[in-house]
C-alpha cells in the first residue's frame, strides 16, 4: 500500500469558555483560579482508497492559578 499525501485546506473555527473565582487574602493580595475550556475542531485522515481512516478532536483543559498583588 502507498499512502500518497494530498493537502487539503480549509477554514475552521475554534471556541472556548471560562470562568473563575479571586479570594482576597489581605487588602493588597489576592488569589484566583480559573478553569478554561478550548473547542478547536476535528480533523478527518484518509488513504487514497479510504482503506483507513482516522478522526480527531481537538480540545483542551486548563486551568490557571494565580496569586495577585495590588498596590
Amino acid at each position: 500500500m502507498v499512502i500518497t499525501p494530498k493537502s487539503k485546506t480549509r477554514l475552521a473555527y475554534a471556541a472556548g469558555a471560562g470562568i473563575g473565582g479571586n479570594y482576597n487574602i489581605t487588602d493588597n493580595w489576592s488569589a484566583d483560579i480559573r478553569p478554561h475550556y478550548t473547542y478547536g475542531c476535528k480533523i478527518s485522515v484518509s488513504t487514497d482508497n479510504n482503506s483507513a481512516k482516522s478522526e480527531l478532536k481537538q480540545s483542551t483543559i486548563d486551568l490557571m492559578v494565580g496569586i495577585r498583588w495590588r498596590f
